[in-house]
């Protein structure tokens, strides 16, 4: 039904351009034939304008609804959304290098590293990877403290290996690290 009026008020403006451009150029004519116009470029402006006016008439509704405000916002939201995609397509390349790197330092280094301080320097490097990682993904701070979850479990694992020999409590530390760290597994995998 709208469309139907839509139609109609398009019918009624071109029949009125029409009829505007058509009375226009016989009263321009009318004009030169009475002497009132003496040149044809005179006679010409006068029946551009008519036709211009004419234009004018019909496409007057479209322009009544133009809105260069509203369009100059659209453009810079998109040129906005732009920039964020762009960022956000240098971000994931950024995280994909990241992840790969750190893969990369774990297989090659998976049960090579032995000794307390090569371990402990490879534990570091990781800790600084991950929190890259976060920085990237802009994680909260309850991201990054569920990212870092398994940490203080692995830290009093270490404590517990690097007791001494001679410590009688050791392997029950060893051993309830362990535990806590399968607990924690079980816990993700259900």
């Amino acid at each position: 039904m709208p469309e139907t009026k839509s139609n109609e008020r398009r019918w009624v403006r071109s029949t009125i351009c029409i009829l505007v451009a058509i009375l226009g150029t016989v009263y321009a004519l009318w004009l030169r034939m009475s002497g009132l116009i003496s040149t044809e470029a005179a006679l010409f402006g006068f029946t551009c304008l008519f036709i211009f006016i004419a234009i004018l008439v019909y496409v007057l509704p479209q322009l009544q609804e133009l809105n260069l405000k509203e369009l100059k916002l659209v453009l810079r939201e998109i040129q906005d959304a732009e920039k964020r995609v762009y960022a956000g397509l240098d971000t994931v390349r950024q995280l994909t290098l990241l992840i790969a790197d750190t893969l990369m330092m774990h297989s090659l280094n998976a049960n090579r590293l032995t000794g307390p301080e090569l371990s402990e320097l490879y534990h570091e490097w990781q800790t600084h990877q991950l929190l890259k990682i976060s920085r990237l993904i802009e994680a909260t701070p309850q991201d990054q403290e569920h990212l870092m979850r398994f940490f203080p479990l692995y830290d009093s694992l270490d404590a517990a290996v690097a007791r001494d020999q001679k410590d009688p409590e050791k392997e029950q530390a060893i051993k309830g690290a362990l535990e806590k760290i399968q607990e924690q597994l079980k816990r993700e995998i259900s």
